[in-house]
């Protein structure tokens, strides 16, 4: 099975003390080719893109009626088009009493695959570009722009209720320029973190830092680079970082090596953890800026092709691209008054 109900709603708010106009579609979508291709390429995007949260429900219902709703829906006491109503609603109650502004259309949409069952939420933004008609003639139109998504949750629903329950079953998107809003989306929805990513990815690049210092030094940065790689992969899939298998990935020859590593820390690390990927590039490139200066390698570089020296500070480069060299000559050229 794949997608099981999908709909449609509008809704707008062009000023920040402005009114909210809501567009709500009466009955659920017929799911067909184009609804199917949208809304993988929506979930691709949201899965492909960093900077996620990830939590659980509030337990006031009263306050935040949302999963109050969704029971209900699973319950099959109320429509899905209903309970998508009621949540839009309730956004627009929110929206109207926030100083905010916010322009899309959203799609719920509930889910069933192999790994899970999944609801969710896409605030989907809009695109103008020109088209010519039959007649030639130049036209402006608007489209979805799911590529540009910014505002997007997915609820693992077998998570929530089921037998092993745990607190980060809500994995939410907030692009960058879209917190205001998205603080107002999110908590419509009754979503809370569970989850402090950042101290919980800094746990974790700790415990790699230290386990690779163990290392044989040429050993280390296809270590480093196994680690990222799945770590990114995970994250596409939109799957948690299972502590047990990367550790077998990294190192075949003694598989809980890792793992009991990591679990020993001062800090341990849990089972399952959800890093932040533009954090963990500092496992395969080194990067910095200073002075008009800006520098970006591969971590397999050093020692190789770039020569650190901690006593004067400096690198030393080789190989140098072939684009760079040829604009550094030119300028030499020009300085020289060749």
């Amino acid at each position: 099975m794949a997608l099981q109900h999908l709909v449609f709603h509008r809704i707008q708010k062009w000023q920040e003390d402005g009114e909210v106009s809501l567009k709500l579609r009466n009955e659920a979508h017929a799911i067909g080719a184009d609804a199917e291709s949208l809304f993988n390429t929506l979930r691709k995007t949201f899965n492909g893109k960093a900077g996620k949260n990830y939590g659980c429900f509030q337990d006031d219902y009263a306050s935040f009626p949302v999963s109050r709703w969704l029971q209900e829906c699973l319950d099959e006491k109320i429509p899905f088009a209903r309970f998508s109503q009621l949540v839009m609603e309730r956004l627009q109650q929110a929206l109207q009493e926030a100083p905010v502004c916010l322009d899309g259309s959203v799609m719920l949409a509930l889910d069933q695959r192999p790994e899970g069952h999944d609801l969710y939420f896409f605030l989907i933004p809009e695109a103008s570009s020109f088209q010519l008609t039959n007649d030639l003639e130049l036209t402006l139109t608007e489209h979805l722009d799911p590529a540009h998504l910014d505002i997007a949750a997915r609820i693992e629903l077998d998570a929530w209720k089921g037998k092993h329950r745990s607190d980060s079953y809500i994995t939410t998107l907030v692009g960058g320029g879209a917190k205001a809003r998205a603080e107002v989306v999110l908590n419509t929805l009754g979503f809370v973190s569970a989850i402090d990513i950042k101290e919980e990815t800094n746990t974790f690049l700790q415990a790699v830092e230290q386990f690779s210092a163990q290392l044989p030094q040429e050993e280390e940065p296809q270590y480093r680079k196994r680690v990222y790689d799945y770590c990114v992969e995970q994250e596409q899939f939109g799957e948690p970082v299972e502590l047990e298998t990367l550790s077998r990935l990294i190192d075949e020859k003694n598989p809980q090596a890792f793992a009991e590593f990591a679990r020993n820390q001062e800090t341990p690390l849990s089972d399952e953890i959800r890093p932040d990927r533009r954090r963990l590039r500092s496992l395969v490139k080194f990067s910095g800026r200073a002075k008009g200066v800006t520098l970006s390698f591969s971590s397999d570089a050093i020692d190789q092709t770039v020569i650190y020296d901690p006593e004067s500070g400096s690198l030393t480069i080789r190989e140098l691209p072939a684009a760079l060299k040829q604009q550094l000559n030119r300028y030499l050229k020009r300085q020289q008054g060749e």
